[in-house]
């Protein structure tokens, strides 16, 4: 039965294939089993999505659909606010839990920004150096153009996590309950 499963969980996109490999991990599917179901519950996705990227240029947006709002000229995109609201809820979750193990909301509101600074330039330094080297070798100033886009996720969350160990050891809390 952990065969039909496996296959019946690689065709549903809502279950991350992380989340399935660890899950699989813990049953007792043989590895050869596990390898060509994998790989045949993936494939009808792979076509899927395969099929929507030759139709993908074909679609059309209208601009003004990504933007929520103008602010003082400024068009403000949902996106944007969708962090923007994300970012205040990790913070506000932050401060309580920090609040629950003893910590003051001011040290984590410190840390939040030491985090964000760290990630900021730590996603930026990635990209940079995954896909923009040529050009920044023309024009040094383009690194600070993250206007135009270009910031790595994994770059951000090394540093991030790297910021966070060091706050919290200069700060004496212990690195996990930071």
């Amino acid at each position: 039965e952990g065969a039909f499963y496996l296959f019946a969980l690689r065709l549903v996109p809502a279950f991350p294939f992380v989340a399935i490999n660890l899950v699989m991990g813990l049953t007792p599917i043989r590895t050869w089993t596990y390898v060509w179901v994998s790989q045949l519950g993936m494939l009808a996705g792979t076509l899927v999505y395969v099929y929507a990227g030759t139709k993908l240029g074909e679609f059309k947006i209208s601009i003004d659909l990504l933007v929520a709002f103008t602010l003082l000229g400024i068009p403000v995109r949902w996106y944007g606010l969708t962090l923007l609201v994300a970012a205040e809820v990790a913070i506000w979750l932050a401060r309580r839990e920090g609040r629950r193990h003893g910590i003051a909301p001011e040290v984590v509101s410190d840390a939040v920004v030491w985090v964000a600074l760290a990630s900021l330039v730590g996603g930026r330094a990635l990209y940079i150096v995954q896909n923009e080297l040529g050009m920044i070798a023309a024009d040094p100033l383009h690194a600070l153009m993250v206007w135009q886009g270009g910031l790595s996720f994994y770059g951000g969350l090394i540093t991030g996590l790297a910021a966070i160990a060091v706050f919290a050891r200069r700060r004496g809390i212990p690195v996990l309950q930071a």
